[in-house]
């Protein structure tokens, strides 16, 4: 089998036809794909419409993120054998973020927890045997980054967007939403702050979230737990977060949500405001 094959194989998404290396051929080494019979008329753009469809383009779109594909186009799921198909996918697993894709539509759903589960496999057992004999170290580095990254956005949207994220909707954002919600503010505090309590664990021993440096885990965290303390949430006994927070702030190109035109992007007033009040 191929490397996304067997990344297919394992994570238990087997969206790839089979794969194999052929070592052999003309012009060396190279694979072989098995031919999908299907009828030339379906792609991404009409199998997105039909809901049965659904769960398995999520899963192809959450393959496309970990494997980095950098060549998803339309044409490239196919209908056959009543099951869809994800083929062409040499553009994978480069070390530098890649993603090229038309499969977007799903970008603010949250990630499934049967999808998330198998990242979690990935992360805790690694990648399998077969497919770290295809990859350089850096690769196999870089695809388990990939799928830790994907785990905590799966976290910020299941522990952090329901419950602070509410939180702030209804008492920062609403006028007189603290009496319309008094009923749902001891569910949201508790599980907020049982959120805040893995983050400030895991921040413990990381300066980042994925990686070791700043990424899209990061940036998705970071929406909701920089606003925690305007809507009752205290920070002041989760010193990691605090400093977390102002690395995200000082990260070089950082623009704050507040930003408006005319302001120099760094002289924002909640900028300015997050890294003094964490001094």
């Amino acid at each position: 089998m191929s490397f996304v094959d067997h990344l297919g194989v394992q994570l238990g998404w087997c969206c790839v036809p089979e794969t194999v290396v052929r070592r052999e051929g003309p012009f060396g080494l190279g694979s072989i794909q098995r031919y999908v019979p299907e009828d030339g008329t379906s792609h991404y753009f009409t199998l997105r419409d039909e809901d049965r469809w659904e769960r398995e383009l999520v899963a192809i779109c959450a393959f496309d993120v970990v494997a980095n594909n950098a060549d998803r186009k339309s044409g490239h799921v196919l209908l056959a054998e009543d099951r869809l198909f994800a083929i062409d996918n040499g553009l994978c697993f480069h070390v530098e973020p890649k993603l090229r894709t038309v499969i977007w539509d799903f970008a603010s759903q949250r990630l499934p927890e049967r999808l998330h589960d198998d990242l979690v496999r990935l992360k805790t057992e690694g990648p399998s045997g077969a497919l770290a004999e295809l990859l350089d170290d850096d690769e196999l580095e870089a695809l388990t980054e990939r799928a830790e990254a994907l785990q905590w956005m799966f976290f910020e949207q299941h522990a952090l967007e329901p419950n602070i994220g509410a939180a702030y909707f209804w008492l920062a954002l609403v006028k007189g939403g603290r009496d319309l919600q008094t009923h749902a503010l001891e569910d949201w505090m508790e599980r907020g702050y049982a959120a805040l309590q893995v983050m400030e664990n895991h921040l413990k021993a990381h300066d980042y979230f994925a990686a070791g440096q700043i990424t899209v885990a990061d940036i998705a965290l970071y929406g909701y737990t920089h606003v925690a303390d305007r809507c009752d949430y205290d920070l002041a006994t989760f010193p990691r977060i605090r400093a977390w927070l102002r690395r995200v702030e000082q990260t070089p190109g950082f623009v704050a949500m507040d930003w408006r035109p005319g302001i120099e992007v760094g002289e924002s007033p909640e900028l300015s405001a997050g890294i003094a009040a964490g001094a």
